[in-house]
C-alpha cells in the first residue's frame, strides 16, 4: 500500500499495489477494482435515490437465513458477499462472527460502508463479478443474492463465484425465472418485460425520473385497491407493475410502501440486464462447477440454489 491516509483507525485513501505493480485507488475507505461506465451504473442510481429504504426493513435477516441454511455462528469462517448493493444483506451476514468480504460493481458500496463499514469483520470493495480480486478456493462460503441476472452472462458469473470456494465450501445464489402459465406474477412479469422494451434506449436519469412520476401518479389507485385486498384486485394492480406490499414485505411499515414502490419499479426497468434462468439450467450451473449436495427450487427471489465444494 501506498499514500495511505488514515482516519479513526481506517485507510481513508491510498494506493494498492500488488507484485505485478498494477494500482487500485482506495477511495473514502473503499478499494476500487473497477472503472468508471459500467453496466450496473443504474443501480448506482437506485441506491443513490434509496440509500436507507432496506436498511430500515428487517425482513431480510430472515431471508438472509432460509436461504443459506448455514446456521448462526459462523465464527472463524470466511465468507464472500457477491453483489452487495447498499448492504442489505451485510450486516446479517455479519453477525454470523464471519469474516465478511463484501463487494459490488456499482456506486452501491458507498451506502453499504456507511451501514457496515464500521464492523471489525467487514470488508467492502468495489470489484467485478468477472474479476473478482481475490485469492481463488480461499472462502468456506459465498453467497450471491439478486444479482446474477443482471449480469451479461449469469452462468459465467455464477462460475466465476464457484473458483472462490475452498473445499467443503458452501455457495447460496438465487436467480430470476419466468412465473409458469397461471401463477399470480405471470402478468407482471409478462408487463415488465413489455415495460422495458419501451424505455431500453433511455437513460438512467430519464427512467427513474419516469418511475417515480408513474407511482406518484398511480399511488391512489394502487393504495385504493391495495386496502381491500382480493385476487382480482392484486391480479390489476401488479398489471400495473405494483405488487401486495403488505404480504411480500411483512413488517414494513406502510408509510415506506410508496418508496419501495418506486425502487421496485426502477429495479424492474433499469437494469441493462435482466436473464431470467430455468430450474434445470441453475442446476446445470452447478454441476459444471463440480459442485455436490445441489439444492435448486423455487425460493425467494424466483429460483434459488445451494451445493458443497
Amino acid at each position: 500500500m501506498t499514500e495511505a491516509t488514515e482516519v479513526g483507525g481506517r485507510v481513508k485513501s491510498g494506493r494498492l499495489v500488488c507484485s505485478q505493480s498494477h494500482s487500485f485507488p482506495i477511495v473514502e475507505f473503499i478499494p476500487r477494482f473497477v472503472d468508471a461506465g459500467h453496466y450496473a451504473s443504474n443501480f448506482s442510481s437506485q441506491w443513490d435515490a434509496w440509500p436507507e429504504l432496506l436498511s430500515l426493513y428487517d425482513g431480510y435477516g430472515e431471508r438472509f437465513t432460509k436461504e443459506t441454511r448455514w446456521g448462526s455462528d459462523l465464527s472463524g469462517a470466511v465468507m464472500l458477499e457477491a453483489g452487495c448493493g447498499a448492504g442489505t444483506f451485510t450486516p446479517f451476514a455479519a453477525a454470523t462472527g464471519a469474516t465478511v468480504v463484501s463487494f459490488d460493481l456499482s456506486q452501491g458500496v458507498e451506502a453499504n460502508y456507511r451501514r457496515s463499514g464500521h464492523l471489525d469483520n467487514v470488508l467492502i470493495v468495489q470489484a467485478d463479478i468477472f474479476s473478482i480480486p481475490v485469492k481463488k478456493t480461499i472462502f468456506d462460503y459465498v453467497f450471491c443474492f439478486g444479482v446474477l441476472q443482471h449480469t451479461p452472462d449469469p452462468k459465467a458469473a455464477f462460475l466465476s463465484l464457484a473458483t472462490c470456494l475452498k473445499a467443503e465450501g458452501k455457495i447460496a445464489v438465487d436467480v430470476y425465472t419466468m412465473p409458469p402459465a397461471g401463477h399470480p406474477y405471470e402478468i407482471l412479469w409478462k408487463n415488465k418485460y413489455r415495460a422495458r422494451k419501451l424505455v431500453r434506449s433511455l437513460s438512467d436519469e430519464t427512467i427513474l425520473k419516469l418511475v417515480k412520476g408513474y407511482v406518484n401518479l398511480m399511488w391512489p389507485l394502487v393504495k385504493r385497491l391495495a386496502a381491500k385486498p382480493t385476487d382480482r384486485r392484486r391480479k390489476i394492480n401488479r398489471f400495473f407493475l405494483f405488487d401486495d406490499y403488505k404480504a411480500r414485505l411483512p413488517g414494513m411499515l406502510e408509510s415506506r410502501y410508496q418508496s419501495f414502490a418506486k425502487l421496485d419499479i426502477y429495479d424492474f426497468l433499469g437494469p441493462a440486464y435482466d436473464i431470467p434462468a430455468t430450474q434445470a439450467e441453475l442446476q446445470g450451473w452447478f454441476k459444471e462447477a463440480g459442485l455436490s449436495q445441489i439444492d435448486v427450487h423455487p425460493g425467494y427471489n424466483g429460483l434459488e440454489g445451494r451445493g458443497v465444494r
